[in-house]
């Protein structure tokens, strides 16, 4: 599973500062899975710098890479998967 990871590349809001904002309720029910990332350091962020007209639009996103994720245990891998509010306008989900 993990060997996946390394060939994945997000290009999404930070996710340290998702973290740093959200309340811990709300990340242990919609990103447990970022967490764990960031907790087991297995993502590195790249901020992108904001550069478009409007500095309020796009203004906190980030490349996340992934490492190390093969040396996690299986306890990682087996999380619970989040539970996502399907009324979130935010969250775009795939069709």
């Amino acid at each position: 599973m993990g060997n996946r990871l390394q060939n994945l590349i997000i290009f999404s809001n930070s996710f340290n500062n998702i973290v740093e904002r959200t309340p811990t309720k709300v990340l242990a029910q919609n990103a447990s899975y970022i967490v764990e990332a960031l907790d087991n350091n297995l993502v590195k962020e790249i901020p992108v710098t904001n550069s478009f007209k409007f500095n309020d639009v796009f203004n906190d996103l980030a490349i996340h890479t992934f490492s190390g994720v093969d040396e996690m245990n299986s306890e990682f891998w087996e999380s619970v998967k989040p539970e996502y509010d399907l009324c979130d306008r935010e969250f775009i989900m795939k069709s």
